[in-house]
C-alpha cells in the first residue's frame, strides 16, 4: 500500500472533508479524490460514505478499520520523528497550543518572553478559541490548555492550576436594581453569561445560571457575550451581574456580589497526545508553566 495514499486517506477521514484535507495537504481537491479512488480500487472496497452537498464524508466500516491502523502508523511516525529530533538536543522546535483567547492574551503573552530567553530555538503557534472545545486532533495541536477533555484515552492530561470565579456588578447596576441579599434573589436580576454551550476552554464559567436553583431549573440570561473583556465592559456599563476571575484586569472597578458564598473553581489541565510523552518540547514548556504558576501565587489546590 502506498504510504502517500494512506496519508491522504487519513487526512480526509480526520477532517471529514475532501476540501479540508486538500487545504491541509496543500494539494488540489481533484488529486485527493483521485488518490482515494485509487486506494478504494486497490483494496476493492468503499472507504467513505459521501453525505452529499457540503456535509462531507464519513468512513465506511472498511474505512474505519483502515483509519484505526493508519492512526497507529502515523502516531509511530510522529513519535520516531520527535525522538530523533530530541536525541541529545536541548528543547527546540515548533509548539502549537490551543487554549482560550483570555489565556493567550493575559497569561501566555506575559510569560513567553522569559521562556524564549531560556529556549531561543522554540517557535510557537497559539490558537485561541472560546465557545467550543474543538476536537484536539482536528486542531493538529501539540498541547491544549484548558479544562479536562472527556473521553480522550489517547491524551495525557496533567493538572496545571485552578482559578476561582466570583460574581460582580457595577455600582450603577446596584443603584438601579438593588443588591442581591441571597442566591434566590438572583432570580430577579439581570444575569450576564459567556455562553450557553457547556464545552468551553474556560470551563463552567456560567455556574451562576443555576446557582441555588431547584434541580432542572436554569435562569434565563439577560445578555450573552463570548468575550471576557466584553463581559467586564458590560458589567461596568451597569448591564447586569457577571461571573469572573477576581484576578482579571479591571475587576477592581466592580463590586463583588454575595461574597459570603463559596466561589466556583475551574481546574485547568495541560493535555497532549500520548505519542508526545517523551518530547522535550512538551515537558520544557509544561515545567515552565508550573514554575510560573507557583511564583505567581495561583492555586494548585492539592495533588492531582
Amino acid at each position: 500500500m502506498d504510504l502517500e495514499k494512506l496519508r491522504i486517506f487519513y487526512q480526509v477521514a480526520k477532517h471529514g472533508s475532501i476540501s479540508a484535507a486538500a487545504a491541509k495537504l496543500r494539494i488540489a481537491q481533484s488529486a485527493v479524490s483521485r488518490s482515494i479512488s485509487m486506494l478504494e480500487e486497490e483494496l476493492n472496497t468503499q472507504l467513505f460514505i459521501r453525505l452529499g452537498g457540503a456535509k462531507g464524508v464519513i468512513p465506511s466500516d472498511s474505512g474505519q478499520i483502515l483509519l484505526n491502523s493508519a492512526k497507529k502508523i502515523f502516531d509511530l511516525e510522529n513519535l520516531a520523528t520527535i525522538e530523533i529530533e530530541d536525541f541529545n538536543k536541548e528543547p527546540a522546535g515548533t509548539l502549537k497550543i490551543i487554549t482560550s483567547l483570555g489565556t493567550i492574551n493575559f497569561w501566555l503573552m506575559e510569560i513567553l518572553p522569559g521562556f524564549l530567553k531560556q529556549y531561543p530555538k522554540f517557535n510557537f503557534i497559539l490558537e485561541g478559541y472560546n465557545d467550543v472545545m474543538i476536537e484536539f486532533e482536528m486542531a493538529d495541536a501539540d498541547v491544549a490548555i484548558g479544562p479536562l477533555i472527556a473521553n480522550t484515552p489517547d491524551l495525557i492530561q496533567e493538572y496545571l492550576m485552578s482559578y476561582p470565579l466570583k460574581l460582580y456588578a457595577s455600582h450603577e447596576y446596584i443603584k438601579n436594581f438593588g443588591l442581591p441579599k441571597n442566591v434566590k434573589d438572583l432570580d430577579n436580576h439581570r444575569i450576564i453569561i459567556f455562553s450557553t454551550l457547556r464545552k468551553s476552554f474556560l470551563g463552567d464559567v456560567d455556574w451562576h445560571l443555576n446557582l441555588g436553583c431547584a434541580p432542572g431549573f436554569v435562569r434565563k440570561p439577560f445578555l450573552q457575550v463570548n468575550s471576557s473583556l466584553a463581559l467586564t465592559k458590560a458589567a461596568e456599563q451597569g448591564l447586569g451581574i457577571i461571573s469572573m476571575n477576581p484576578h482579571f484586569p479591571g475587576i477592581e472597578k466592580l463590586v463583588e456580589i454575595l461574597p459570603e458564598i463559596n466561589e466556583h473553581w475551574v481546574d485547568i489541565y495541560y493535555s497532549y497526545n500520548r505519542s508526545l510523552k517523551t518530547s522535550k518540547r512538551i515537558k520544557a514548556f509544561q515545567e515552565y508553566l508550573i514554575q510560573n504558576i507557583l511564583m505567581s501565587g495561583y492555586s494548585r489546590r492539592g495533588v492531582r
